[in-house]
């Protein structure tokens, strides 16, 4: 037995990259999700995995991203944010890089924005929602929109400088215009009624006319009811007080 366990006590500091890698998408969830910093006994952890000699996975950047970005720390976070993407780009085949692009520059937005640069995070929205629509990536594009209007809503004083240098609202209606069409081309339901409601809070958000916010509220009932898209309902009675709150 003394024989057998000297190997394996040798070996005990061992890790292979894919389980360095399943790690840290590990630690990226809980940032991701909960906002949870990385404990300092995981980044000793992390660091004596990473010496091992082994080729560093490039989520170890994204890590690095999430746990600054928590910590208050701007530079090391857009820092390793472009780090992570460029090893990305880099590992990743010609067809997808466009791909990473745009989801590089929507991470870029959220960051500039929860560091108060809001110019630069609209910009930076902005050409992801080009990007996003070039690549016909409808799920970015629709959270890219959903997030520039949230945005409006939690900061009006901030934004109201940056819309009046125009093209943000313009931007938008473009950026639903096309979800639009593309929804009733693959007849994707529960995107068509998102993109309904989210055109009726930019009427509302830019003082149109009420009852045009209202048929769209409308329009997304029927979808929800006639095709069972139960999830979207809390969202279609949220705009439907803000209508009524309106008049």
């Amino acid at each position: 037995m003394a024989h057998d366990e000297t190997p394996l006590k040798n070996q005990a500091g061992m890790t292979s990259t894919a389980d360095v890698e399943k790690m840290l998408e590990w630690q990226v969830e809980r940032l991701q999700k909960l906002g949870n910093r990385i404990p300092d006994d995981m980044k000793e952890l992390l660091g004596q995995m990473m010496g091992q000699g082994a080729m560093v996975p490039s989520t170890i950047h994204f890590v690095k991203f999430f746990d600054a970005w928590r910590a208050g720390d701007y530079t090391t976070s857009f820092e390793s944010l472009h780090r992570y993407f460029d090893y990305t780009l880099q590992s990743s085949q010609t067809q997808n890089s466009k791909t990473y692009y745009q989801y590089a520059l929507l991470h870029m937005a959220v960051l500039h924005a929860d560091f108060g640069c809001f110019s630069e995070a609209v910009s930076a929205m902005q050409e992801c929602i080009s990007t996003a629509r070039e690549n016909q990536d409808m799920g970015c594009l629709n959270f890219a929109l959903s997030w520039l209007h949230h945005l409006k809503k939690a900061h009006p004083g901030k934004m109201k400088d940056i819309e009046s240098g125009g093209g943000l609202a313009g931007s938008e209606r473009d950026g639903i215009a096309f979800l639009k069409s593309k929804a009733r081309e693959g007849r994707l339901w529960s995107l068509l009624s998102s993109t309904l409601l989210s055109e009726a809070q930019l009427e509302l958000s830019i003082g149109e006319n009420v009852s045009k916010a209202l048929e769209h509220i409308l329009q997304s009932s029927y979808l929800n009811i006639t095709h069972d898209i139960p999830s979207i309902i809390p969202a279609q009675m949220l705009m439907q007080s803000s209508v009524f709150g309106r008049l």
